[in-house]
């Protein structure tokens, strides 16, 4: 978020870092975009309101590469908001995701819930493609131990991960609410 590309704000076409093509940012009434010195890419979105942000990668997450981010949330409202993070195929079709729905305990993943508890506090996500349908994930809270997570893209015909979506829907009003990513990054084994 810290890139030259951003320094008028967070808009559809801005393409700072490398790996990745230009962001689409889709808003319903009540919702928004913006950037945070300290935390990085934000979303807002209060009652019915949807907040997304979409980023391609310029390739395909082919096996052995490996895609990172950090989230952070603020509270989530209660038996109504969601948040989350998610890879998918060109048409929009979720591969995997990690999200969050107000009223739960911890939050979940493609493929079942994990044993971390809501947070305010960062969480990095790293999913390494380990075979063309599958991956390894890793979700590391800070201040707490990392957890390694295996499984299987979520099924469908088109199974090519070619890009990021993050989402904020229906979360309460004021800063205390606003849903966090940062650090996106596409590695390569070395």
């Amino acid at each position: 978020a810290s890139d030259a590309a951003y320094s008028d704000g967070w808009n559809t076409g801005n393409n700072g870092g490398t790996g990745f093509l230009g962001w689409t940012l889709n808003v319903t009434s009540n919702a928004g975009h913006f950037i945070s010195a300290e935390t990085g890419f934000g979303l807002w979105a209060q009652s019915e309101s949807l907040s997304e942000a979409i980023r391609p990668f310029s390739s395909p997450l082919a096996v052995g590469k490996t895609f990172s981010v950090r989230m952070k949330n603020g509270y989530v409202q209660e038996g109504a908001g969601g948040l989350g993070v998610a890879l998918q195929n060109a048409t929009g079709d979720t591969l995997w995701q990690f999200w969050f729905n107000g009223g739960d305990t911890n939050y979940n993943r493609s493929g079942g819930t994990t044993d971390v508890a809501w947070t305010m506090s960062p969480i990095a996500l790293t999913v390494e493609m380990t075979g063309d349908t599958t991956y390894n994930l890793t979700v590391q809270p800070e201040g707490e131990a990392a957890r390694s997570y295996s499984g299987t893209l979520e099924d469908n015909a088109d199974q090519s991960v070619t890009r990021f979506r993050t989402w904020l829907w229906n979360n309460g009003e004021g800063s205390d609410y606003d849903f966090y990513v940062n650090n996106l990054m596409i590695t390569a084994p070395s």
